[in-house]
């Protein structure tokens, strides 16, 4: 199995609709496909990717939970299915990585790819994933051609270099929205990654969309 980290150095890029996206469209090629929506503290995931038609179980001989599937045939993980909103997640550093070890090596995966929508930033759980993961996943960086982006995308693929993953892609959401997008891909183009434009497309903000043409270009750099 391949694992997929799709991060962002800061929130509100798009860093999901690309991740939900990017799984739906690699199924729709014909990968069987792993979704895991380790963003623990904003789980929204379910959204875009249809609630699953199933519940999680347990394979009790082989004690490891059964993914939920998403309409689309994804295997389906999140938090969002095990703890409702207003319950709150408030819980130490060691339940968290508790939680994403269970989700990584805990779960009876069938799948060819496995793509992991993280959380922004370096937090504990980005952390944990880059350890257990480390010099095993390939790594999709989301962000938005304004020089704050630009400055936390930077640190991000800084951190994930420590931990040997390989950087495939960097994915610039809206990007005819910004007026310092020229100067910003410029910046980017120094890191040597495939880069891929996704300009504002009122379609993303329902559902995935598995037929946009640069969705297909990012399932192309995965594979």
């Amino acid at each position: 199995m391949r694992y997929v980290l799709v991060m962002s150095g800061k929130g509100g890029v798009g860093k999901t609709t690309v991740a939900a996206n990017l799984a739906s469209t690699l199924s729709s090629i014909g990968y069987k496909v792993g979704f895991v929506d380790a963003d623990l503290y904003g789980p929204n995931a379910h959204i875009l990717l249809g609630l699953p038609e199933d519940i999680i179980t347990e394979d009790t001989s082989a004690k490891k939970l059964i993914p939920a599937k998403t309409r689309d045939g994804i295997e389906f993980m999140s938090i969002a299915q095990v703890l409702p909103r207003g319950t709150g997640l408030n819980l130490p550093a060691e339940r968290i990585r508790d939680i994403i070890l269970t989700m990584l090596k805990f779960v009876k995966w069938s799948s060819n790819y496995l793509v992991i929508d993280c959380p922004p930033g370096s937090l504990d759980i980005n952390l944990t994933l880059l350890e257990q993961l480390q010099g095993k996943a390939s790594a999709v960086f989301v962000m938005q051609p304004h020089p704050m982006a630009l400055e936390d995308l930077l640190r991000i693929v800084d951190v994930v270099k420590l931990y040997d993953i390989a950087g495939l892609c960097i994915v610039v959401n809206m990007a005819n929205l910004f007026p310092q997008r020229e100067r910003v891909v410029e910046e980017i183009s120094k890191l040597g990654l495939d880069y891929i434009e996704i300009p504002w497309d009122p379609d993303l903000t329902e559902g995935v969309h598995p037929d946009k043409v640069y969705f297909r270009q990012l399932a192309e750099v995965v594979m």
